[in-house]
């Protein structure tokens, strides 16, 4: 899977877009949730990641977030949406490492 980094008991982001085959290993390795924030046109998106992620018996949600969109109101909609997730939560981006450095907390 891709590198993974644990940020809470219950929350983990993974770097970059998961793989059908990735999707599965969550589900065998105990997470219950997959939060999607890559914007549906970036580059590399699994087409039907929702469809798959269903299929592998996990809680899919999308929010799409981009650098340029980061905003408090849009803050509150991911941590809302983790809060409400079944946890474990694994959540993707297209690169974990400028999420990282905003001052975002996800």
């Amino acid at each position: 899977m891709n590198h993974i980094k644990q940020i809470t008991a219950d929350i983990a982001v993974a770097d970059g877009q998961l793989s059908p085959a990735q999707i599965q290993q969550a589900a065998q390795t105990g997470f219950q949730s997959i939060l999607n924030l890559r914007s549906p046109q970036a580059a590399g998106t699994l087409p039907h990641e929702q469809v798959q992620v269903e299929q592998a018996g996990l809680t899919y949600a999308h929010i799409p977030v981009t650098l340029s969109d980061l905003s408090d109101r849009l803050t509150d909609l991911v941590l809302n949406k983790l809060d409400e997730l079944p946890k474990p939560v694994l959540t993707h981006c297209k690169k974990r490492k400028p999420m990282a450095r905003s001052e975002h907390p996800f």
